[in-house]
């Protein structure tokens, strides 16, 4: 992302977008554009006989640097740096004293035998702008805000050469030859040649190249002027609720799920209009009730979507985790359970498979811990968060209260699974469509919170934010009723 501020005025260039690393041109395309894609759904699921398999429709499923500086302008130096920096007549007190444009850092004590270049009047007085030492800004410019910092000043580490001289160092002697005055008061003797090294012995050693300043249009773009990404305020929230109501459950029981649907007025059944601009978590829904269910169009529109998404990770060439498919049919019936010595009465579910009768069926306990209700105005649902508990049961002796048949298709992502169900009740002709996310296994998500309970290194906060993602992309992606 480039940085809104520049020198001189001009923005720095324009890079083009990166796609998502975790997603192929292919997949973002489809996510941001999901009418475009021109991707059968599955006729099967909402019209197949009892007994037909929708499986066959998917046979193959399964550098910071340092930073540059800039010298000043002319105008900018006191006059006491440009009475030193001026040219003079080449004399005794002049080869003693150290010639600015090639001190650096004490350089000119170091090499007494280097004589004098006088300046000329078109270099800038104090200025380091040509040859290897040059320190320009960003993209070669000097911008003002440079010269305000005091940037003139080069990194320790880099050593000034001029130009004239050769790239190895001639060695110094060890007593520097000062020249004595000619009996002439206007002419001097040069100061003896120093030795220098043989042709062959400058080509077998030399001297490691001054490292490059980095310019600062490279530099990374940091989180903020600490250098830290503050964490995100919402997935804190949601998952400080998550371990506030799991903490002392039995975390083999525990089922965490989210739904998607509409926040409704108990009174009027309208979705509600709350004065707030974006998704919200509601502390108090009093007076509301959450209703999961969408339209029949809605419904086909996801499982187009995610259907596409089985489609291309089956691909060879797709090298993400793959999304996994599965179609079942089951009925549900639900039996109560009489109050036992002080007990409340409890419910049962019975889940029995429609497809293959031969399975033995399936008895949970399932009891409500918590909701928590997100509302969500930009978007054509809201969502709930929810912990319930689903024990292991007996079959109930007791008759069925009601019953219903679940048409579900699964979707199974790394830790997620997405279901896909219609859901249809003998009391009702007109089935309920209904979409919700799961983790396969909560225990894996809580005992993450307990290692950042214990300040170990733990994935918590961003398996929980992962959650949030899919729920996201999934009502943004959500087609018109």
């Amino acid at each position: 992302m480039p940085s809104p501020f520049s020198h001189a005025g001009q923005l720095p260039p324009k890079q083009s977008p990166k796609a998502s690393p975790s997603l192929s041109p292919s997949i973002h395309s489809l996510l941001n554009n999901p009418s475009e894609v021109d991707t059968p759904f599955d006729n099967d699921y909402f019209g197949a006989p009892a007994g037909q398999d929708a499986s066959s429709l998917f046979a193959g499923e399964g550098s910071n640097g340092s930073r540059k500086a800039t010298s000043p302008s002319p105008t900018a130096m006191p006059p006491s740096a440009l009475a030193t920096a001026s040219p003079g007549p080449v004399g005794f007190q002049n080869l003693l004293t150290p010639d600015p444009a090639h001190t650096y850092g004490g350089e000119a004590a170091q090499r007494p035998h280097k004589r004098a270049r006088p300046t000329s009047s078109s270099s800038s007085i104090g200025s380091f702008g040509t040859g290897a030492g040059a320190f320009d800004g960003p993209n070669g410019s000097r911008g003002a805000e440079d010269e305000e910092e005091g940037a003139m000043e080069p990194p320790a580490t880099r050593v000034r050469r001029s130009s004239s001289t050769s790239s190895t160092p001639a060695p110094a002697p060890s007593t520097p030859t000062i020249p004595r005055r000619s009996a002439s008061p206007t002419r001097q003797n040069p100061p003896a040649p120093a030795p220098v090294a043989s042709t062959s012995a400058a080509r077998s050693a030399p001297p490691p190249p001054p490292p490059a300043p980095a310019r600062r249009g490279s530099l990374a773009l940091e989180p903020s002027i600490f250098n830290v990404e503050p964490i995100d305020e919402f997935t804190r929230e949601v998952a400080d609720w998550l371990w506030g109501f799991c903490a002392q459950l039995d975390w083999n029981t525990v089922e965490i799920e989210a739904k998607i649907g509409l926040l409704v007025d108990r009174n009027g059944g309208m979705r509600v209009n709350l004065p707030v601009p974006i998704e919200t978590i509601l502390t108090d829904d009093t007076g509301l009730r959450f209703e999961s269910n969408m339209t029949v169009n809605q419904h086909k529109a996801f499982n187009h979507l995610l259907n596409s998404r089985v489609e291309e990770s089956a691909h060879p060439s797709y090298s993400f985790a793959p999304v996994r498919y599965s179609h079942t049919r089951e009925l549900d019936t639900f039996h109560e359970i009489p109050a036992v010595q002080g007990q409340p009465k409890r419910k049962v579910r019975v889940t029995r498979d429609q497809k293959d009768k031969s399975k033995p069926p399936v008895v949970v306990e399932k009891v409500r811990v918590a909701d928590m209700n997100i509302f969500s105005p930009k978007r054509l649902f809201d969502w709930r968060v929810s912990v319930s508990l689903e024990m292991p049961a007996p079959i109930p002796e007791t008759p069925p209260t009601h019953s219903r048949y679940k048409d579900r298709i699964s979707y199974s992502h790394q830790l997620f699974q997405v279901d896909l169900t219609q859901v249809t009740v003998p009391s009702s002709p007109k089935p309920t469509h209904e979409l919700e996310i799961e983790f396969k296994r909560a225990r894996g998500l809580l005992e993450e919170a307990a290692k950042e309970q214990r300040g170990e290194e733990n994935k918590y906060l961003e398996m929980v934010q992962v959650l949030l993602n899919n729920i996201r992309m999934l009502i943004r992606n959500a087609s018109n009723p």
